[in-house]
């Protein structure tokens, strides 16, 4: 690329053919061995692998798929989500489509998703699955579901649950999910819950993060302080039992499930969702869940209950596949029933 612009590249199925389009900006291919340029507004056409014949000529008029990325690009220019939270987070440009954004006093902006259901609380409609190198990830079934639930933090305000991107400044820091746990025993992956039940709640504005995930102090520091306002550096430092997370001990914020469900994951569709009375009395543990919280008592903490039945069939929901900005935003999924 000698110029910044919009250049398309079309590559025939069998590798030995290719056109090069360039929108706007100039460019250069190389080819057999040869360099050429390619000015705005022209076309490229190259054939063969070692004696390459190629043709530059006048681009064509715009096609569908020419049409289709413009608007693509027209959309994620003109987002208002752009104003609010860092244009290199993928997925951002999906919340104008889902929800709104308000100011809210001693939070900054704050969106709230237009469509969910009075009860719903964030990280109760999906499934978790693992994908190195962060192991446990959530994936939501929400269109817009992919910003909110690995960057910044949510909120619940009088208008309801409201997601609260974090600092626009600087490159934004991937999360798996940003949550607690409650129950369970150590090590996630090793026996996590023996046979008990298990249940998570979002952390809120300002809570820090303690990844499950290895990864550096430094770096515990870092995802924080990109996703949410951490006014007490001193909690890094802090056993994570003496954290008073707000969502913890409220009913509408926990999710549960029992271990079998956990660990049978990934790919399965939530079956039932009914309310408990009560309050949970367990506390959010690192490496996801020290203390220990049988099946019963954690469905009787969290309003939100997860469960599948393989004999009714996966409900397998795979996250959508779209490349988006940086990169592709999908997470892989399979079934692992009857492995």
């Amino acid at each position: 690329m000698k110029q910044a612009g919009a250049f398309r590249i079309d590559v025939a199925e069998s590798g030995d053919s290719a056109r090069v389009t360039a929108i706007r900006g100039e460019g250069e291919v190389t080819a057999g061995g040869q360099t050429y340029e390619v000015h705005a507004g022209e076309r490229a056409e190259f054939n063969g692998a070692d004696n390459v014949d190629y043709i530059i000529a006048k681009a064509p008029g715009p096609d569908g798929l020419d049409r289709w990325a413009a608007e693509r690009d027209l959309k994620e220019d003109n987002a208002i989500s752009g104003k609010y939270v860092s244009r290199d987070t993928p997925g951002y440009s999906d919340l104008d489509d889902y929800g709104d954004w308000r100011d809210e006093p001693q939070y900054g902006h704050v969106w709230y998703p237009r469509e969910v259901e009075p009860d719903w609380a964030p990280y109760s409609s999906g499934y978790w699955n693992w994908v190195g190198p962060w192991g446990w990830t959530w994936v939501d079934y929400s269109p817009w579901g992919f910003a909110p639930f690995h960057y910044g933090r949510w909120n619940h305000f009088a208008g309801g649950w409201g997601w609260c991107p974090g600092p626009i400044y600087g490159p934004p820091i991937y999360g798996p999910a940003f949550v607690g746990f409650l129950g369970g025993g150590f090590g996630f992956g090793g026996g996590f819950g023996y046979g008990g039940g298990i249940g998570w709640f979002p952390l809120g504005f300002g809570e820090p993060f303690f990844p499950w995930f290895g990864c550096r102090h430094e770096f515990i520091e870092r995802i924080n302080e990109r996703n949410t306002f951490i006014r007490n550096r001193n909690v890094f430092n802090t056993n994570i039992r003496n954290v008073n997370f707000v969502n913890a001990r409220n009913v509408n914020a926990v999710t549960v499930t029992n271990r079998n469900t956990f660990m049978k994951w990934p790919g399965h569709q939530p079956r039932s969702r009914a309310a408990h009375a009560g309050r949970p009395q367990g506390r959010a543990s690192d490496q996801l869940g020290r203390d220990q919280a049988d099946a019963a008592q954690l469905a009787r903490l969290g309003k939100h209950q997860i469960a599948c039945s393989h004999a009714a069939g996966c409900g397998s929901k795979p996250h959508r596949d779209r490349a988006h900005g940086t990169g592709a935003r999908c997470i892989p999924v399979a079934c692992t029933h009857g492995q």
